[in-house]
């Protein structure tokens, strides 16, 4: 049982991808909870993973293809082929560990926001524990190029800072 709270009202923007922030004096204290966001012309209910932090929490990021996968490529293999992506030998373990150490788990990858789904799938379905995941916003950034990639990432990596999140590691 729980009390659901009206946290933010907001529009979607022409892909459908909506963002809003929570007042801080509504956000519970530090974990994970469940949120649902609710389309008012039909109801659709889209569900999601609210990760509220004290500042300073130790975390731990890992990027996915070709870190936690065998390769860059098998993203698109799986894409155009329907092949599931091969994971590295115990990288599911490693990232256990950190989730049962106390870190919080972030998955930053190059992946295009379109892969959101595929890509929590996928790390569900491996066994990773559940962590926060940040793809591009735009196919330009999942562009592997310094311009687009890489500075997608390091743009990532400043904003969970801000967002409270201390990656020491």
């Amino acid at each position: 049982s729980c009390n659901w709270l009206r946290a933010a009202k907001t529009t979607t923007d022409d892909d459908g991808v909506a963002s809003f922030r929570v007042e801080a004096d509504k956000l519970p204290e530090a974990g994970v909870y469940g949120f649902e966001m609710v389309v008012e012309g039909d109801g659709s209910r889209a569900p999601g993973s609210l990760f509220v932090v004290q500042p300073g929490a130790k975390a731990v990021v890992f990027d996915i293809d070709a870190t936690l996968t065998t390769s860059d490529d098998e993203i698109i293999d799986e894409v155009l082929n329907g092949k599931v992506p091969s994971m590295r030998p115990e990288a599911a373990t490693v990232a256990k560990a950190y989730g049962e150490a106390g870190f919080v788990i972030a998955y930053v990858t190059g992946r295009p926001y379109l892969l959101t789904e595929t890509s929590r799938r996928w790390l569900d379905e491996n066994g990773f524990p559940l962590g926060l995941v940040r793809t591009t916003d735009s196919m330009r950034e999942a562009a592997p190029t310094e311009e687009g990639v890489g500075r997608f990432k390091q743009r990532a990596l400043t904003e969970l800072k801000a967002g409270g999140l201390d990656f020491k590691i």
